[in-house]
């Protein structure tokens, strides 16, 4: 044991109780969130899998082979002819500073508040011909890669992603939105 001189134990004890009541009063406000703080470290793609089974999706699907690349020429004709829902996976300071035309915001980060949102939306049904495109800031973000596998668990058959994102888009000088 180490030594403290008498003179320091009560100061010792109410340190100790001190930190004692902390972790009490901390861990019921913790237990009491609508989304609680975990104990233990999660990766990014773990919570998304967590949020995508509290949605009921089918988590054990393998979404990699159900979800195909659009390159900018397809996805300019099939933009003109009016078949594509684009779908940002950035998170949403990106998102208000500039869009590609008619993006939904479905970030990685706020998947679950952001879905109820897409839901709502004037996104198209599960047996629809129009296609998702999943985009985010450019190649070398990954963000749009778990969103779209994540579209492609819940359901959603026809989901694109576009891997030259906002970058290659606004590369090329092509139309943008801002969030009003």
């Amino acid at each position: 044991m180490l030594w403290i001189g008498k003179h320091l134990w009560p100061d010792a004890l109410s340190l100790l109780g001190l930190a004692v009541l902390s972790l009490a009063i901390g861990w019921g406000i913790n237990t009491r969130r609508a989304d609680p703080l975990p104990f233990s470290y999660c990766t990014s793609e773990q919570r998304l899998e967590a949020v995508l089974q509290q949605l009921g999706a089918n988590v054990s699907a393998a979404a990699d082979g159900r979800i195909s690349e659009i390159g900018l020429d397809e996805l300019q004709s099939t933009f003109k002819q009016g078949r594509v829902q684009f779908v940002d996976a950035r998170p949403s300071l990106f998102y208000e500073h500039g869009h590609l035309p008619g993006a939904i915001p479905l970030s990685r980060a706020d998947f679950a508040q952001d879905y109820a949102a897409f839901r709502r939306s004037r996104t198209p049904s599960l047996g629809s011909e129009m296609l998702l495109v999943v985009y985010c800031s450019g190649e070398d973000c990954h963000d749009s890669e778990f969103v779209a596998a994540a579209l492609v668990k819940l359901g959603y058959p026809k989901v694109h992603l576009y891997r030259g994102g906002y970058a290659n888009w606004t590369q090329h000088s092509l139309p943008v939105e801002k969030k009003p």
